[in-house]
């Protein structure tokens, strides 16, 4: 779903305990290059670790998370006269849905990529295939463990994690998803917080965080749980 609210994402990602695999932190370096080849890494690692996005994030240091702002400014970037999007859509295969976003939050400018994993098989970046290990971009074909483990994870994604109603609110979750049902199918017992029902529900893929205080309901979760069809 397109990011509705860039600044709330950006609090969210920068409460991330460290830069992980489907996530980068930058501030004002760029080069085209290297940036089309973290794509690919970065998407092909959030596939392995089930995120539903990447992200490159221009504009806070990598180390302190502190938010600097930066010069970057996705949408007047171009290659070889060709607009810089247009050119890494033309570089990834398979093709795949990658967001680009310049905004202001609190007076600074900031920039960012969001890049979801293909499913149908690792994405290429100009023909070659990229995954990230720790905070390093390398050639997945150097890790046959990691490849062999994404195209397991090939074609898993269906019907079921289809978005059915896009950016609810916590409050709304509980209005439109029966938790005590959820739990019930699990024989568990339900837990008192509302972040943790959350957290349940996420990793159960009855719902996706959009990391921008919003939900995604699945078409599993409406299925399953909904009080009423959505």
């Amino acid at each position: 779903m397109p990011i509705k609210d860039p600044c709330a994402l950006l609090d969210e990602l920068t409460k991330e305990p460290s830069e992980s695999e489907w996530l980068e932190f930058k501030q004002s370096f760029w080069d085209h290059e290297q940036t089309g080849r973290n794509c690919s890494a970065l998407a092909n690692a959030a596939m392995l670790v089930d995120r539903d996005r990447a992200f490159i994030v221009f504009g806070v240091e990598n180390k302190t998370y502190r938010k600097t702002g930066t010069t970057i400014r996705l949408k007047q970037k171009k290659v070889k006269g060709q607009n810089f999007e247009n050119w890494l859509n033309d570089k990834l295969a398979p093709r795949t849905t990658v967001e680009m976003l310049d905004f202001v939050c609190d007076g600074l400018h900031f920039s960012l990529i969001a890049i979801e994993p293909a499913y149908t098989s690792p994405i290429a970046f100009d023909k070659l295939h990229y995954i990230r290990v720790g905070e390093n971009t390398k050639r997945l074909d150097e890790f046959p463990d990691r490849l062999r483990a994404i195209w397991l994870k090939t074609g898993v994604r269906g019907f079921e994690d289809s978005v059915v109603s896009p950016n609810v609110s916590a409050d709304q979750v509980f209005e439109l998803i029966d938790v005590d049902a959820f739990y019930s199918l699990r024989e568990e017992a339900v837990p008192g917080s509302k972040a943790e029902k959350l957290k349940a529900l996420a990793a159960a893929r009855m719902i996706q965080d959009t990391k921008e205080g919003t939900y995604d309901i699945t078409n599993m979760g409406a299925l399953l749980l909904a009080y009423t069809p959505l």
